[in-house]
């Protein structure tokens, strides 16, 4: 159970937190500065991520973010993030894996991480995908060709295209989020994990996700 929920949220965070680049640091803030504000409303999501190559693998996941908190809810489980703390929980075990994180490893779930990088990508074409108005991005990673559709409404990206991976974000709702989303229901059973590097959690991930 503990496997699947983890490699869940990994996959989860490492797709969004992938997908969040633009060509301009102008056009970066902009976008930036709009998912700051939809995050004050609260705004969710529909997440589908494949990835590999020979030995695809592939997670749903529905995303909810209000502030500084996220919600993942997958198959394998759901995912609460707060200011401090990762929550991974099994709402049939009634458990839950609690992981200190700082600000850096929030940052991996968030539109600001990837802040650094706007000038690295290319502003290809302005285009529609998923029913959704977007201008799109190229750059490389490792050598290879990605591709990033970024809406003008959201300030998010609605389809990433990358070498071995593929990932549509769709439905995107705003506003009426409810905060007890973002709290474990009572009478959970927390598993304290403070001194469990959710570095080794990645590692373990691009190793299930290898071919």
């Amino acid at each position: 159970m503990k496997k699947n929920l983890i490699l869940s949220f990994l996959f989860c965070c490492f797709a969004v937190s992938s997908v969040f680049p633009a060509d301009a640091k102008e056009m970066f803030k902009n976008a930036f500065d709009k998912v700051e504000t939809l995050k004050k409303q609260g705004i969710s999501y529909t997440l589908h991520a494949v990835a590999g190559n020979s030995n695809k693998k592939s997670v749903t996941a529905k995303v909810y973010m209000k502030g500084d908190r996220i919600r993942i809810e997958a198959k394998e489980g759901i995912s609460i993030i707060d200011e401090n703390s990762m929550y991974i929980y099994s709402e049939q075990e009634k458990t839950a894996m609690k992981m200190n994180v700082d600000k850096e490893t929030i940052k991996q779930t968030t539109f600001d991480a990837i802040q650094d990088k706007a000038d690295e990508l290319k502003l290809v074409e302005k285009a529609s995908k998923n029913g959704y108005s977007c201008q799109v991005f190229k750059s490389k990673d490792n050598d290879s060709d990605v591709v990033y559709y970024l809406t003008d409404d959201y300030g998010l990206p609605t389809y990433v295209k990358e070498e071995a991976s593929e990932t549509n974000i769709t439905n995107f709702k705003t506003g009426k989020i409810d905060d007890n989303l973002f709290v474990l229901p009572k009478g959970t059973n927390i598993i304290d994990m403070a001194n469990f590097s959710p570095e080794s959690l990645i590692q373990n991930m691009q190793q299930n996700f290898g071919d």
